[in-house]
C-alpha cells in the first residue's frame, strides 16, 4: 500500500472520527500514530510519540505560554478591566450604541493583557454586560453580540496564545507575529465598531442614548485608572518589539507585573493566587497535549508527502493564487462551525501552510489571515465558543437573538481581512521596520 494512499486513508479516519464525536487532540494522535506505525513499522510510532510529547513538554518557547495565560489571571483578578471599560465609556459613551463601541474598544485593550477569547468575553460579559442591559435597557441581543465580537480580539491584538501556537509549528517569530497582529487587530476593532454604530442607527431602539456629553478634562480623568494597564502592555509587548528582551522573558515580566497589580489593587489573596494557578496549570496542560498530538499528526502527514504533493498540485494547477486562499477562508469558515479555534488551526496549519508558502504568501501575513479565520469560529454557530460563553452569562437572552445580532460581525471580519489582502502592509509594516 503506498503512502499516499495511507494518508488519504488516515485523513478520511480523522474525518469520521471528528464526526462521531471524538476530541480532535485524540483523533490526531491515534490516527498520526496508526498511520505512521502502518508506514514506518509499530516500534517506530512508538518512539515517535515518545519524542513528540518529551520535545513538546521541554521546549523552552512553550513557557510562552503558561506565562501568558497567567499574567491574564493576575489582570483579571486584579479588576483592570473595569477600568478599561470606565475609561473607554468616557471616551466613546457620546457615539451611537456607545456602550457597545465602549466595550469593543475595552476588549480590544484587555485583549492586549489577555491572549485569550473566551477569557476577554465571559470578563466583559461581567463587566459591561449589567450596564448595557438593566441600566440603559440596551437590547439584550445587541448587547450580548458586541461582547461576543469584541471577546474574538483576544486572540489576535498580542499577547496572542494562537500566534504562539501558529509560530511553534511553523517555526515562525512569534515576535513578529505579534507585531503583525497589532495593525490588524487595531483595524478589525474599528471594523468591530462601525458595526455595532450602525447597527444602533439603523434600530435605534436597541441602544437608547446614554450619556450627555462628556469634557476633554472628565475624559482625561479617566484614564489614570486604566494607567497600570498601559504600563504593563508598554513594558511587555513594548519590549518584545524593541528586542529588549525575547517573548518568553517578556512573558515572565507580564506575570509578575500582572502580580503586581493584584498588589497595589489590594486584591491579593492565597485563593486567588490558587485559582489563577489552578486555571493556568489546567489551560496548559490542555494545550500541550493538543499540540503534541498536532505534531504526531503532522509527523504522518510529512511522511506520506500529502502536504508537498498538494502543494505541487496547486502549484500545477495555474490557479490564481488569491482564488485558492479564498476558498481555504470559506474551508475556515465551514470548520469554525464544528470546532473550537485552537483545534482547528492546529488540524489544518500541516496542510495549508506549505500551500501557502509555495504560492509566494509570506508566513507572516498568512498567520494573521489564520487567525482571522479562527475568529470567525468563535462567532459561527453551532460551536461558537463565544456565543457559548456569553449564553452562560445571559441565559435569559434567546442564543437565536445573539446569534443574528452576532453575524454582522463576521461580515466585519471578511471586510478586514480583504482590506489586509490588498494592503498587506497593515500587518507587515510594523514586523518589517522592527526586524527587517
Amino acid at each position: 500500500m503506498g503512502t499516499m494512499t495511507v494518508g488519504v486513508m488516515g485523513i478520511i479516519a480523522l474525518l469520521i472520527l471528528l464526526f462521531l464525536g471524538v476530541h480532535v487532540s485524540v483523533t490526531m494522535l491515534l490516527v498520526g500514530a496508526a498511520g505512521f506505525g502502518m508506514l514506518a513499522g509499530a516500534p517506530a510510532a512508538i518512539g515517535l510519540i515518545k519524542s513528540v510529547f518529551y520535545s513538546t513538554v521541554t521546549t523552552y518557547t512553550i513557557t510562552v505560554i503558561p506565562l501568558f495565560i497567567l499574567m491574564g489571571q493576575f489582570i483579571y483578578y486584579a479588576g483592570v478591566s473595569g477600568n478599561l471599560y470606565k475609561s473607554a465609556y468616557t471616551w466613546l459613551g457620546r457615539m451611537p450604541g456607545g456602550l457597545a463601541v465602549s466595550t469593543i474598544a475595552a476588549c480590544g485593550a484587555f485583549a492586549a493583557l489577555c491572549g485569550s477569547s473566551a477569557a476577554t468575553a465571559a470578563t466583559f460579559g461581567t463587566v459591561s454586560l449589567p450596564e448595557m442591559t438593566k441600566k440603559y435597557n440596551y437590547d439584550r441581543g445587541y448587547a450580548c453580540a458586541s461582547i461576543v465580537a469584541g471577546g474574538t480580539l483576544g486572540i489576535l491584538i498580542p499577547p496572542s496564545n494562537t500566534f504562539i501556537w501558529y509560530g511553534l509549528i511553523t517555526e515562525q517569530s512569534i515576535a513578529k507575529l505579534f507585531a503583525a497582529g497589532f495593525g490588524a487587530g487595531i483595524l478589525l476593532m474599528i471594523c468591530y465598531m462601525a458595526v455595532a454604530v450602525v447597527q444602533a442607527r439603523l434600530k435605534p431602539s436597541w441602544a437608547p442614548a446614554t450619556v450627555n456629553k462628556t469634557t476633554w478634562k472628565e475624559k482625561f480623568a479617566s484614564l489614570p485608572g486604566s494607567l497600570p494597564a498601559f504600563l504593563l502592555f508598554l513594558v511587555v509587548i513594548g519590549g518584545i518589539f524593541l528586542g529588549v528582551f525575547s517573548p518568553n522573558e517578556g512573558a515572565a515580566i507580564g506575570a509578575f507585573g500582572g502580580f503586581l497589580c493584584l498588589v497595589f489593587t489590594r486584591k491579593l489573596s492565597v485563593k486567588i493566587v490558587m485559582d489563577c494557578l489552578r486555571t493556568t496549570v489546567e489551560s496548559v496542560g490542555m494545550i500541550v497535549f493538543i499540540l503534541a498530538c498536532t505534531k504526531v499528526f503532522g509527523s504522518f502527514l510529512a511522511i506520506t508527502r500529502i502536504p508537498i504533493n498538494m502543494a505541487g498540485f496547486v502549484s500545477d494547477m495555474n490557479a490564481n493564487r488569491y482564488v485558492i486562499l479564498f476558498v481555504f477562508v470559506v474551508i475556515y469558515l465551514f470548520l469554525g462551525m464544528i470546532m473550537d479555534a485552537l483545534p482547528m488551526v492546529l488540524l489544518t496549519i500541516p496542510i495549508f501552510f506549505p500551500i501557502m508558502r509555495s504560492l509566494g504568501f509570506d508566513p507572516i501575513w498568512y498567520g494573521v489571515i489564520t487567525v482571522m479565520c479562527a475568529e470567525m469560529g468563535q462567532i459561527t454557530p453551532p460551536v461558537g465558543l463565544n456565543l457559548f460563553v456569553i449564553k452562560g452569562i445571559a441565559p435569559d437572552v434567546p442564543m437565536a437573538d445573539i446569534i443574528t445580532r452576532a453575524l454582522p460581525y463576521v461580515i466585519a471580519i471578511f471586510i478586514a481581512m480583504i482590506v489586509i489582502t490588498i494592503f498587506p502592509n497593515i500587518a507587515l509594516f510594523l514586523p518589517r521596520f522592527l526586524y527587517g
